[in-house]
């Protein structure tokens, strides 16, 4: 019984060297698209860390504010003991929260300040050494940029010119445009922005948070937003300045793979040329020629795919070390998505050596 020859196999390793380079290639543009999908899930991650960690269920904010991070919000400080009133509320902390750009070590950082009252809502939702705010004159500062800038417990840090004492080191939450977060004592923060007793957001701890949200709206004429909702401004924020940027960003990663496994089989295929007319002479028909082509580009995809997890996670681990200001999360989905992104490169990539093929007249192999 007759046996398949793998005409696709056999010409695709015919040039070994060439399959080397056109993996890296390949791999090279993976891991370029994990690299930065990675730092954009890192970074959405880490710029809602406060809403998503502080353990409140509504946001009472000033009308119109869609987000925590860039709409600068003015609560009145009447408004908390309402809120406070309206059944179902477990706890009502009011905060005062505004983006600073610091000066330091000759750069600017941009930096998240939070004012809070001790033992509410709103300070550090979790410490990595130290403790608490205490009095108006300390300071709890995130651990990576103390980290990066040589601070330490003890240390004096100037904010806005005022000193204050490091007591507490609160979780990395450093992102792209925002250097992490600062928590004072309200009243610190209230002589820090000008405004005695400001209060910028009130934070809320219900029961059923759905039926306080529109009670506290009903009493105050605040705007209430959940955690989801005020995270999500956020995001979108973010999308809109910077989302077109990394599309474009993944569409050339994308671009230049399927480039490179097109060429590479593309190049093959010429120069085995009359393998393929002897094949396409002895009856074989389009989708049979296509089908040997889609392996080729498949299976350089594939390869070309592990070769990108590889070098990602080496790459990852390098900004790790290197730059741990930039955070890199690869959720499944993403996974998920990258291998989708592969499985479409090699389809779109065997279409220029399948129409070189599907126009080779098979005579033409037999007369040179």
């Amino acid at each position: 019984m007759g046996r398949e020859v793998p005409v696709g196999r056999r010409n695709l390793l015919s040039d070994r060297r060439r399959v080397a380079v056109s993996l890296l290639g390949v791999g090279l543009a993976v891991a370029l698209m994990l690299l930065i999908q990675g730092l954009w899930s890192g970074t959405l991650t880490r710029i809602t860390a406060y809403e998503d960690s502080i353990g409140a269920h509504l946001f009472v904010a000033e009308r119109g504010t869609r987000s925590f991070q860039s709409d600068v919000s003015a609560v009145p400080p009447s408004a908390v003991n309402r809120i406070r009133e309206v059944p179902g509320v477990q706890a009502a902390d009011p905060i005062a929260a505004r983006q600073l750009i610091l000066e330091l070590h000759g750069g600017q950082m941009p930096v998240t300040l939070i004012g809070s009252r001790s033992g509410g809502l709103g300070g550090p939702w979790a410490l990595e050494a130290g403790r608490a705010v205490a009095t108006d004159d300390q300071v709890v500062i995130d651990a990576g940029l103390a980290a990066s800038h040589g601070y330490e417990l003890g240390d004096r840090f100037g904010l806005l010119g005022v000193p204050f004492q490091i007591v507490g080191l609160s979780p990395d939450s450093r992102a792209f445009g925002n250097g992490g977060y600062l928590f004072v004592s309200q009243a610190a923060a209230g002589r820090l922005l000008g405004t005695r007793g400001a209060t910028s957001f009130v934070l809320v701890r219900a029961k059923d948070p759905a039926a306080v949200a529109g009670q506290i709206q009903t009493r105050t004429g605040l705007d209430v937003l959940t955690v989801e909702e005020i995270a999500r401004g956020d995001r979108e924020l973010y999308e809109d300045t910077l989302g077109s940027v990394i599309r474009v960003m993944l569409a050339i990663a994308f671009a230049a793979g399927t480039l490179i496994v097109a060429l590479s089989v593309y190049s093959s295929i010429v120069d085995r040329i009359r393998e393929y007319g002897i094949v396409k002479a002895l009856g074989a028909g389009r989708r049979r020629l296509f089908g040997i082509v889609l392996a080729q580009t498949g299976a350089l995809a594939g390869a070309g795919g592990i070769a990108g997890l590889g070098l990602f996670l080496a790459a990852a681990a390098a900004v790790g070390t290197w730059f741990p200001e930039f955070y890199l999360q690869l959720p499944g989905s993403v996974l998920v998505a990258a291998f989708v992104a592969l499985a479409a490169m090699a389809l779109v990539a065997a279409v220029l050596p399948a129409r070189r093929i599907g126009r080779l007249d098979p005579a033409s192999v037999y007369r040179g």
